[in-house]
Order: C-alpha cells, then structure tokens, then sequence
C-alpha cells in the first residue's frame, strides 16, 4: 500500500480544527492542471504543516482526483 503526504497551509488548518462537524476535505494546488496518480481509491492521504510545524496533522483515504476551474463555477467563496 503507498501512501501520500500533502504539504497544507497552517492558518487553513488551524481554520479548519475549529469547525464542527466536518467529514471531507479537499486538497488543491494553485495552477494544479494535471492528473494527480500518485494514489489509487482507497489508499491513504496525510496532512503535513509547512515550515516551521512539519507535523502531520490529520489523514484519510484518497478518494478520487478531480481538476476544477474556479474561474467557470462562480465568482467566490462563502465561509
């Protein structure tokens, strides 16, 4: 079984632990255009801190790649 470790942003993180009741994350790229086959369905995903944390932070199983262009869903995000 491989396994994956996805670099995330700390104040995202730090967002996100304070939320209730949360049971799926997704994990982007800025400019992510290709296909992301490092992992098959089923296959785990761990979240890492940048610098200077580096600590690993949460995990799941990969479910499925999806590429998606903001610019044609809308105009912005509501949290």
């Amino acid at each position: 079984m491989k396994g994956y470790i996805g670099v995330t942003d700390n104040d995202w993180f730090a967002f996100l632990s304070q939320q209730l009741g949360i049971d799926e994350v997704n994990f982007w790229q800025p400019g992510g255009t290709g296909q992301f086959r490092v992992l098959a369905p089923g296959e785990p995903f761990l979240f890492r801190l940048h610098a200077p944390h580096h600590f690993i932070v949460g995990g799941d199983f990969f479910a499925q790649q999806h590429n998606s262009h903001f610019s044609s869903r809308g105009t912005g995000w509501a949290i």
